[in-house]
């Protein structure tokens, strides 16, 4: 046990040093594979962390998206109000698909021309599952 973790934090010393994994394995008698196995081991895994509702949309992600989105593209986005008459006086609501322009952003929302406003959440989500085909 204690070879072992002699041996991880060398590799991880001939690592921050510069050197790759092939010439740490030659210098130490290893294997590339083991050498890896060595080093993954003392590395910290990445904070996975996500913003709202959505576990695929990482903060960063949506900063990029935020910056490159432009007032004027068309969207398609879906339209929660819609209201669809089934005979007599039943009212029932149904989720329906609805293409609209961007007329602003703000710091959480975005307003279409249709007089709905959306979240970037509900806009990148839209784009990655729903109906994609960017028109211009």
């Amino acid at each position: 046990m204690k070879l072992k973790t002699n041996m991880e934090s060398m590799v991880n010393r001939l690592k921050d040093q510069g050197m790759t994994y092939s010439g740490i394995a030659e210098k130490l008698g290893l294997t590339y594979t083991e050498v890896q196995n060595l080093a993954a081991k003392n590395r910290k895994p990445k904070e996975k962390y996500s913003v709202g509702k959505y576990p695929d949309i990482t903060p960063r992600f949506l900063d990029n998206y935020k910056r490159k989105l432009k007032i004027g593209k068309k969207v398609t986005v879906k339209n929660h109000l819609y209201e669809v008459e089934r005979g007599g006086d039943n009212k029932t609501r149904k989720k329906m698909w609805v293409k609209s322009r961007i007329v602003a952003k703000y710091p959480h929302i975005v307003l279409l021309d249709n007089g709905h406003s959306v979240t970037y959440q509900e806009l990148i989500h839209s784009d990655r599952y729903g109906r994609t085909k960017e028109e211009n």
